[in-house]
Parts: structure tokens; sequence; C-alpha cells
């Protein structure tokens, strides 16, 4: 199948924030690891929703 991701810059309360959206399927660990690594060194706030076989990813800086 095809295999597509998006992500989205913007702002949330006047602090960064960052969407990524995956599909649960391949590099879902992988991903998982990278952000939470990511999330530690930026002191941002990392969270997972499984949307319709996709992983949705909100990583907030800083974290609230």
């Amino acid at each position: 199948g095809e295999w597509k991701a998006r992500l989205d810059l913007g702002l949330q309360g006047g602090h960064p924030k960052l969407e990524l959206e995956i599909p649960l399927e391949g590099l879902g660990g992988l991903a998982e690891e990278a952000l939470k690594s990511l999330a530690m060194d930026l002191k941002a706030s990392v969270k997972m929703e499984p949307r319709e076989g996709r992983a949705h990813w909100l990583v907030r800086f800083p974290a609230p």
C-alpha cells in the first residue's frame, strides 16, 4: 500500500507545536523513539493517539 506521512508546524497558545501523522505499521516504533528523544532534548511534550490505522503525534514546546 501507499505510505504517506503528514507534518504540520504551527503555534498553540503562542508556543510552537509539531503534528505528525504516520501509518501505525512500518516505522511506528522507530518514530516513537526518535520523537521521545527529540522531546527530551527540547523539553517538549509528546502525545500519540491512534486514529484509523494511523499514529497521530502532537509535540509541544515547551511542555505545558
